[in-house]
């Protein structure tokens, strides 16, 4: 049963790689392909040479000239991946590398759960292997939240696998059957950030998840968050509760999308409160960010974009 995994690379080679070279010691039956978005480094020539050197992988590298983002450029990794018509895709970010055995735990998993159709493994930091940073996820109201975040792996020894309703697109092991009509695993409506949480919400009542606890990925995200600057805030803040807007009103009816547009733009004023805007402010950040969504209806990259500019004055 072979699996499809697919890797992003944009000007982060020395990633890629460190996570290629863990792949080829990874049990299983698959093959890898790597979407290059359009970076600006010698990327594309140093992964070329790295296939050069590991014929055992079956590495693809699709070269794209544009920047597409995290949902259509895995969008378009699926889509090169489903010729060979894969029984499981995976997603992986390449910041990531693996234990020899975390495909197969995955994949056996899957074979003797067949109701099960998406799968996540226990993410941990890369620089403490013993800590999670995701471990399995629950749909909020209007939110989403990671499980484990910061607890010792151990809590998890007594539990080969639990159910979840939120994946993270770090890493993630599905069946085709996820995908949409036009093949995506993703919404085209997003260009970086809180695809995997609209795709959890779509999978919501119609596709079982599950987090296998035997499978380990550790990712080179900080343990610390480091201090961001005023605006970065307000910017990071700002997307995430236009993708509120965007999720919700993507697969709620009007019964109950109504309250819940209510509830974001509260909790967002509340955000910018927090922040240390003032109430007048807050609530002018919150009335344009509702605004915003009726102007976008989406983050991609044209919104994400023109946000950046607005929030943080820099240009693509």
């Amino acid at each position: 049963m072979k699996t499809a995994i697919i890797l992003l690379n944009w000007n982060g080679a020395d990633d890629t790689i460190d996570c290629l070279n863990s792949l080829s010691g990874a049990s299983g039956d698959f093959f890898v392909v790597v979407v290059d978005n359009d970076s600006h480094d010698d990327s594309v020539e140093r992964l070329k040479e790295w296939e050069g050197s590991h014929p055992q992988i079956d590495l693809h590298l699709v070269e794209e000239h544009e920047n597409h983002g995290f949902a259509i450029g895995n969008n378009i990794g699926v889509r090169y991946a489903s010729q060979f018509q894969p029984a499981y895709y995976l997603l992986l970010n390449n910041d990531t590398v693996v234990e020899p055995d975390f495909l197969v735990k995955m994949t056996s998993f899957m074979e003797t759960h067949k109701d099960v159709d998406v799968v996540s493994p226990v993410i941990n930091y890369y620089a403490d292997k013993d800590k999670i940073w995701f471990g399995g996820g629950r749909l909020k109201y209007a939110g989403r939240t990671a499980l484990h975040r910061g607890e010792s792996y151990s809590v998890l020894k007594d539990a080969a696998s639990f159910p979840i309703d939120y994946v993270s697109g770090c890493a993630m092991l599905f069946k085709p059957t996820v995908l949409t009509p036009s093949g995506d695993v993703f919404s085209d409506k997003f260009f970086f950030g809180e695809e995997d949480h609209e795709f959890s919400v779509r999978m919501m009542n119609r596709h079982q998840m599950a987090c296998v606890t035997g499978s380990k990925v550790y990712h080179k995200i900080g343990m610390a968050r480091k201090k961001l600057s005023k605006e970065r805030e307000d910017f990071d803040s700002y997307i995430y509760y236009l993708s509120l807007y965007v999720i919700y009103g993507l697969h709620e009816g009007l019964l109950a999308w109504c309250p819940k547009m209510v509830y974001i733009y509260m909790k967002s004023l509340n955000k910018f409160r927090s922040l240390g805007h003032s109430l007048l402010t807050s609530s002018s950040l919150s009335h344009r960010l509702f605004k915003d969504y009726q102007k976008y209806k989406a983050i991609d990259r044209k919104c994400f974009e023109e946000l950046r500019s607005r929030f943080l004055n820099t240009q693509s």
